[in-house]
């Protein structure tokens, strides 16, 4: 049973991606990002972890967890540029998460590396109205700046936008979330890992038996190709691999507890303000729509009741 460095370095950066991952998401919901030139061809393992990534997205989609829909579908798409398709999918993930910018900026991108589309007509039609919608949310904005140029006896108190309003009296965070899904994750990688790694330990008890010495210890014969030594060394690994899968079993779990408990009890809370009762979260409008991804091809329907 060998020993790698490499192992261990795959290992810690899984656990790397469970905290990089979570930790960036809140930041990229607003970035509005140009998307780069496809200049080079997806190699297997890019296509591999492009389609599992869309997977995930769709999954999240069909939930109505459109932020983190978006955050697998741009990875998928990064990972593999010819899927132009995917624009379209991200294009409804942004306009039904209140994203309308980024859902036109998609859209756009779509139209200029497939411009011979022959779903061009319908996909120009949607650009202008998601443009029309935010000029009609600009407007307001830029009217209630006029009255500020008159004189006035005495200084207007400055009202929050019914937006900020609306998302400040909410008190809901999303980082319970990504802190739930980093701890189910982390123990998803950990139990594998402490599964093998007790199975060598196992092996390597029945193989190197005791020395009956106080205290006692276990002495490693040679086998075949393998020295004494590296037995020794194997077994020792071997213990060091299940203690961290334990731990990492142990300490996600705990954390997706921790994080499910924090996310339900903020989540379930009332609004702290009447305004933000009396207003419901915007239900995602009933659609058909073709998928298209790496790997897969098929429709997709979304909506509620």
């Amino acid at each position: 049973m060998p020993s790698s460095t490499s192992y261990w370095s795959r290992v810690l950066g899984l656990l790397g991606l469970l905290v990089l991952v979570p930790l960036s998401a809140a930041a990229a919901e607003s970035e509005a990002k140009p998307y780069p030139t496809c200049t080079r061809e997806p190699t297997p393992n890019d296509v591999s972890a492009a389609k599992g990534a869309f997977d995930a997205g769709e999954v999240s989609f069909q939930e109505a967890d459109y932020d983190r829909a978006i955050l697998y579908w741009e990875d998928a798409f990064r990972r593999d540029c010819t899927a132009v398709k995917l624009l379209t999918n991200l294009a409804r993930a942004y306009e039904l998460d209140g994203q309308k910018a980024n859902a036109v900026r998609a859209l756009r991108s779509f139209l200029e590396r497939r411009p011979e589309s022959p779903d061009r007509p319908s996909i120009e039609k949607r650009i202008a109205a998601l443009e029309r919608q935010l000029e009609e949310e600009r407007a307001p904005v830029a009217g209630a700046a006029a009255p500020a140029a008159a004189p006035a006896a005495a200084p207007a108190r400055e009202e929050p936008a019914p937006e900020a309003e609306s998302e400040a009296s909410s008190g809901k965070p999303r980082w319970p979330i990504y802190l739930t899904g980093a701890g189910v994750l982390a123990a998803a990688i950990g139990v594998p890992i402490w599964v093998d790694g007790q199975s060598k330990v196992d092996y390597y008890k029945d193989l190197c038996p005791s020395d009956g010495q106080t205290p006692p210890s276990n002495v490693c014969p040679p086998t075949q190709d393998v020295t004494a030594a590296e037995n020794q060394q194997a077994a020792t690994d071997a213990v060091q691999q299940r203690n961290f899968g334990a731990f990492a079993t142990i300490v996600g779990g705990g954390v997706a507890v921790a994080g499910g408990i924090v996310w339900y009890l903020l989540w379930s809370a009332e609004p702290s303000s009447p305004s933000a009762r009396a207003k419901s979260p915007p239900s995602p409008e009933t659609s058909f729509q073709p998928v298209v991804s790496p790997g897969y091809s098929g429709f997709q329907w979304s909506g509620t009741f």
